[in-house]
C-alpha cells in the first residue's frame, strides 16, 4: 500500500496538454463483465457518420476500497500504452478526508494516433479491460468524478481528471482537442448490492431470453427459480419478481442491466439490454 504519491506519476499527467475545453464528445462508463472483471468504455455522445476518429490518449482514475487490488487486462485501440500509479487515499485526506479508507489508480494511456471505429450517437466504446482481484463484498468500484474535490483541487492541477483527447471533426488534420468526458455515465458499482459472492447455478441449466430484449424476458431454467431481481449497473434493485416465467421491462429505461436469478441451490447473475 502507497502513503505517498508518485511524483513522476504526477508530472507525467502534468506534461499531457490540457486545451481549451469544447463539448463534451464522449463520456465514460463502467460496464460490469461478470466475474470481478469489468471495462472501461467511451459513450459517443455525437455521429461520427463514416469517419473513424483518431485518437492520441485517454485517462481516468478508479477509487476502490482500501487494499483491494486490479489487474489492468487490455488496452484500446490496438497499439494503446497504458500507465497505471497506485495512490494511497491517506496521502490526499489533506485534500479529501473521505479518502482515508480508500486507494486510487490513475490510468492513462498514449494511443499514438489510432482511431477508433466509426459510431453512432451513444454507441459504447471499450477502452480499458480489467479485473478486480481481491473479489470484495462490499464497498464500491467508482470512476472519479471531474467535479468532485479532488480532480478540482489546485495542487493536483486536474491530474485525476478523466479525458480523452481526439479528433473528431474529419479534416484531413491530425488536431487532437482535450475532450473532457465530465462525469461518467455509469460511474460507481456497488459490490454488495450485486452480491457477486453468491453461489452460482449452472448458467448452462439456465436461459435467459431475448437479450437484447424491450418489452420481456423469459426464464427457463432446469432449477426452479424463487425470485428474479434486476439491478441497475451502479448496484440499484429497479424490479423484484416471484414470477420467473415472463417478467415484463419495457417500463425500464433502455440500457445494460444487472439480471439475477435465485433458486434454492444458488443464483445467477447475467448481464442484459434492454433496449
Amino acid at each position: 500500500m502507497i502513503r505517498f504519491i508518485n511524483k513522476l506519476a504526477i508530472t507525467f499527467i502534468l506534461s499531457l496538454s490540457f486545451n481549451t475545453i469544447q463539448a463534451q464528445n464522449y463520456s465514460f462508463t463502467l460496464i460490469d463483465d461478470g466475474d470481478y472483471d469489468f471495462t472501461l468504455s467511451a459513450v459517443s455522445e455525437f455521429d461520427s457518420g463514416a469517419f473513424s476518429p483518431l485518437t492520441q490518449s485517454y485517462g481516468f482514475t478508479l477509487v476502490v476500497p482500501d487494499g483491494v487490488t486490479i489487474t489492468f487486462n487490455s488496452y484500446l485501440p490496438l497499439g494503446t500504452s497504458g500507465k497505471v500509479n497506485l495512490i494511497d487515499g491517506a496521502s490526499l485526506i489533506g485534500l479529501d478526508p473521505s479518502m482515508a479508507d480508500k486507494d486510487l489508480y490513475l490510468v492513462t494511456t498514449e494511443t499514438s494516433g489510432a482511431p477508433v471505429a466509426a459510431h453512432a450517437n451513444g454507441q459504447i466504446i471499450n477502452l480499458v479491460s480489467f479485473t478486480v482481484d481481491t473479489m470484495p463484498t462490499n464497498g464500491a468500484l467508482t470512476v472519479l468524478d471531474n467535479n468532485s474535490i479532488l480532480a478540482t483541487a489546485i495542487p493536483l492541477n486536474s491530474s485525476l481528471n478523466s479525458f480523452i483527447q481526439a479528433d473528431i471533426d474529419n479534416n484531413d488534420r491530425v488536431n487532437f482537442n482535450n475532450e473532457f468526458a465530465g462525469l461518467t455515465r455509469t460511474a460507481s458499482i456497488n459490490f454488495s448490492s450485486l452480491g457477486l459472492d453468491d453461489n452460482q447455478l449452472e448458467s448452462t441449466e439456465v436461459s435467459i431470453y431475448p437479450n437484447p430484449t424491450s418489452k420481456f424476458i423469459y426464464v427457463s431454467s432446469s432449477y426452479i427459480i424463487d425470485k428474479v431481481e434486476i439491478f441497475d449497473i451502479p448496484g440499484k434493485l429497479v424490479l423484484t419478481t416471484e414470477k420467473t416465467d415472463q417478467i415484463r421491462v419495457d417500463q425500464l429505461p433502455v440500457g445494460v442491466y444487472i439480471f439475477k436469478a435465485y433458486a434454492e441451490e444458488g443464483s445467477l447473475t447475467k448481464k442484459v439490454i434492454i433496449e
